[in-house]
């Protein structure tokens, strides 16, 4: 039920109101202490809406938002100026950051660069790893660099007869430095992997 924001009491349908044009409250016309031909003059006056009816809380409000504007009206220039510095500094801040995303950007090409190298390089390690293998306790013939590697490429190639294999080996050393007590193993790189087979089982 709506009231009269001045009596307090209830406005009815059939009581000639005012209602106010911000919060929508109604006064009955009686409690305006407007005359007749005031009232009539009022109406008017509202049909063209050449001004709008207030509350006094309403009015208030609007005195209260007036001297405000008026207080912070000084300082608006310092505020813009503020505003401006604070979305310069936004703007750089978000230039830094596309720098960085750059740079992070490179860094993860480079790291998947040499990540695709180390696999490729892997690969390639494997292949050789497969062509290669040891020979244990074979003792060191005497003599010359010449007549102990002559040595080992005959037991080398005795050995693949054995094992009846048809690859041939491209290179084979003994491995570390030369101690009387214990023969050092001899390393055979063959031409292919077909020996590696023969050599597992």
């Amino acid at each position: 039920m709506l009231v009269c924001s001045n009596c307090a009491k209830s406005v009815a349908d059939r009581d000639q109101n005012i209602q106010y044009d911000a919060c929508k409250g109604l006064m009955h016309v009686t409690c305006t202490g407007l005359r007749d031909e005031d009232r009539v003059t009022w109406q008017k006056i509202k049909e063209i809406k050449v001004i709008s009816m207030l509350c006094n809380k309403c009015n208030s409000n609007i005195e209260a938002f007036s001297n405000f504007r008026q207080l912070v009206q000084p300082f608006q220039a310092d505020i813009q100026v503020k505003m401006d510095e604070i979305n310069q500094k936004a703007l750089s801040f978000d230039q830094k950051l596309s720098a960085i995303d750059s740079k992070i950007s490179k860094v993860d090409y480079i790291s998947s660069a040499q990540f695709a190298d180390n696999i490729a390089n892997e690969a390639v390690d494997r292949i050789n790893r497969a062509k290669n293998f040891i020979i244990r306790g074979v003792p060191e013939s005497a003599g010359d660099l010449s007549t102990k590697k002559k040595h080992d490429i005959e037991i080398v190639n005795e050995v693949l007869r054995n094992l009846e294999c048809g690859s041939t080996p491209t290179t084979l050393f003994r491995i570390g430095q030369s101690k009387n007590k214990h023969p050092r193993m001899i390393k055979v790189v063959m031409n292919n992997e077909e020996f590696y087979g023969i050599t597992t089982n």
